[in-house]
């Protein structure tokens, strides 16, 4: 926790009207360990450790989460978050997951931080059937009905599980 006000947080929200504030000043925290749950609103969560940026000196990772609705285990929906391409990971979660929603670079040019399309395609139809891309570059032109996937998350698109 300290890390992400350290490093991201602070700068913006470190002083407000002449006061120094800290992270406990916005936020009421909880650390949840690697692979472990926490309830909310009767929703299950499980925190799922996914590669972000790895530099093989200070790795930053994000955390993806898989969401079990309540009582409804036909209805798992997984959330990647930042990530770069992980096929053995997705692969994994795909195993338990019936909705996926994968943050998909569309560019030209890969970045090496978050998952590519072109990446992406290199997963069975069997996964690409139960995915939804999100943090893709304007006007996308690549066809994700012929490619299998379920589609690119729209602005103000809403899903009800």
């Amino acid at each position: 926790m300290l890390d992400l006000w350290n490093h991201s947080l602070k700068g913006g929200l470190r002083c407000i009207e002449g006061k120094c504030m800290h992270l406990s000043d916005f936020f009421n925290c909880r650390q949840v360990n690697d692979g472990k749950s926490f309830m909310w609103e009767g929703i299950n969560f499980i925190l799922v450790r996914m590669p972000h940026i790895m530099t093989g000196y200070h790795d930053i990772v994000s955390y993806g989460l898989l969401i079990h609705p309540r009582q409804n285990e036909e209805n798992v929906v997984f959330i990647s978050t930042d990530t770069q391409f992980h096929p053995q990971l997705i692969t994994r979660i795909a195993s338990t997951a019936d909705h996926i929603f994968h943050d998909c670079e569309t560019s030209k040019y890969k970045s090496m931080v978050h998952a590519h399309y072109k990446d992406l395609l290199t997963l069975p139809a069997s996964i690409r059937k139960k995915m939804w891309l999100y943090h893709y570059q304007p006007n996308p032109d690549q066809n994700f009905k012929k490619d299998g996937f379920r589609g690119f998350v729209q602005k103000g698109q809403e899903f009800i599980f």
